[in-house]
């Protein structure tokens, strides 16, 4: 039918002899078919089942097309078995003219072969005239197989090309920062990118160090998430927060800026010249429990141990201890459990006044720093005690957050003898909170012969350190009676 649409368009005369070729060849398959139904299923056409001896109507077929030479013209007598076999010739014969043609117009000058006739008997008659078909398969098969590699070659150099991209991709995301907060829980920052900007930049590091500072601010503030690789859930946030508002940290944190907020409304707040943390006049301290050796030893006003934890001698003040205490003093509260935080807190603090009372006996002092500095003191102990209960993918980790207390110790050291810092109550914390730590947290050493030595080892120094500072101060320190009339927060009455 496709070569008859060809001829009717107007094609060439080999296009013309094919289409009568076809013809032919319809005809041929129509007679074969007629006479295998005549034969093999008589009962379904409505012929007789028997035919009579002298009627050979179903077994004589007119071909349509001129006899060769051999036979005159008329009809033949032909079998089922003849028809096939002029029908495989045929077949053969089309095949060999299609390739012929084929290779004719490609100009591949292949050699064609010649078949055995237009009619022949048995399966082998068609056989030598299909090797131009093989020939013509494998003209095709080669242009088949160079396309076919092409393509192949192609999808590699795809394939590689999307290997590097990811490969590249993973080398920079392996250098994103990732921050585990034991609060609100593992952060990833946005990702290095191919072309990275400045602006990029200077996000990721800026959320970085907001996320090491202000954490709950970095977490809750929906313009601080671009710098995220992708914003918290809701989870996140509602187990960050029940942490944070439970805590002690937190609680210390609002008595001490509520203190300090009721005392500038009450008393003002004085110049930069008379306090230069931005509150009211240090004489008001006095008034609400600051350190006064002199009260301590000659008033026994035992209670001013821990009262200077609550108070703060500005707003200046006030931020740097409760930022540090805030975020730190969470985390760690999670770490060490609420009870063991508030004892490493309140006795870092209370011997730190201690210690300030013996070495600056004749100044007042107030500030939560030498309680903080015992949870700084008290988190190296911990780690150790918990050495080898860490897991291999936090080791890291681990090392990273003793580096950093080490580093800690460090700083703080020289930097408690600046102007206006109290170094002996910042050592005294640090001490206390160290040793107080080491006898809290020695049930978690694995080996029990360390564990009942380390314990034991602690809770002496424990002891000692406070008998014999008490001793100390008791015996020994000189605190000025000047200290004892202090004018009160309303003025000195009149002589």
């Amino acid at each position: 039918r496709r070569r008859s649409a060809r001829a009717a368009a107007g094609d060439g005369p080999e296009e013309v002899a094919s289409v009568a070729a076809d013809s032919r060849l319809s005809e041929v398959m129509t007679c074969a078919l007629s006479a295998d139904s005549a034969n093999s299923f008589p009962a379904a056409v409505g012929k007789p089942a028997d035919p009579a001896p002298d009627d050979t109507s179903l077994r004589t077929i007119q071909l349509p097309h001129t006899p060769p030479e051999s036979e005159g013209p008329g009809t033949a007598p032909l079998g089922a078995d003849l028809l096939r076999a002029d029908l495989d010739a045929e077949l053969a014969r089309r095949l060999q003219q299609e390739e012929e043609q084929r290779a004719a117009r490609r100009g591949g000058g292949r050699g064609h072969g010649s078949g055995s006739g237009r009619r022949g008997r048995g399966r082998g008659a068609g056989s030598g005239s299909m090797m131009p078909t093989v020939v013509g398969a494998a003209a095709d098969m080669d242009d088949l197989e160079v396309a076919m590699a092409l393509q192949m070659e192609e999808v590699q150099q795809a394939n590689l090309e999307r290997d590097r991209t990811v490969r590249l991709q993973r080398q920079l995301d392996s250098r994103a920062l990732t921050v585990y907060d034991t609060v609100w829980g593992e952060v990833s920052l946005i990702g290095f990118a191919q072309d990275e900007t400045k602006s990029r930049r200077r996000l990721r590091w800026c959320t970085y160090l907001g996320l090491t500072s202000f954490p709950c601010c970095v977490m809750s503030c929906p313009c601080c998430w671009r710098g995220l690789a992708q914003p918290p859930t809701s989870r996140a946030l509602r187990n960050g927060w029940s942490r944070l508002l439970v805590s002690w940290s937190f609680l210390f944190v609002l008595v001490q800026t509520g203190i300090l907020v009721y005392m500038c409304f009450e008393y003002g707040v004085v110049g930069l010249s008379r306090n230069i943390m931005l509150g009211p006049g240090f004489v008001v301290f006095n008034d609400w429990g600051a350190k006064n050796a002199s009260l301590m030893l000659y008033e026994h006003e035992w209670w001013r141990l821990f009262t200077p934890m609550v108070l703060h001698a500005g707003w200046f003040h006030l931020l740097s201890n409760i930022l540090l205490q805030l975020h730190l003093g969470t985390v760690l509260e999670v770490l060490w459990g609420h009870t063991n935080w508030l004892l490493v807190y309140v006795l870092s603090g209370m011997f730190g006044s201690l210690t300030s009372s013996i070495f600056m006996p004749e100044k007042i002092g107030v500030g939560s720093s030498g309680a903080v500095c015992g949870l700084i003191g008290a988190w190296g102990p911990f780690i150790l005690a918990t050495w080898h209960q860490t897991l291999p993918n936090d080791v890291k980790a681990r090392n990273a957050q003793m580096q950093m207390v080490v580093a800690s110790v460090v700083l703080l050291v020289p930097l408690s003898f600046a102007p206006m810092v109290d170094a002996a109550a910042h050592i005294g914390g640090l001490l206390m909170g160290a040793t107080s730590a080491t006898a809290l947290f020695a049930g978690r050493i694995q080996t029990r012969s360390y564990r009942i030595a380390t314990r034991s080892a602690a809770v002496i120094l424990f002891v000692a350190m406070w008998a014999g500072t008490l001793a100390w101060f008791i015996d020994n320190a000189t605190p000025p009676k000047a200290l004892l009339n202090l004018c009160p927060a309303s003025g000195c009455p009149a002589p």
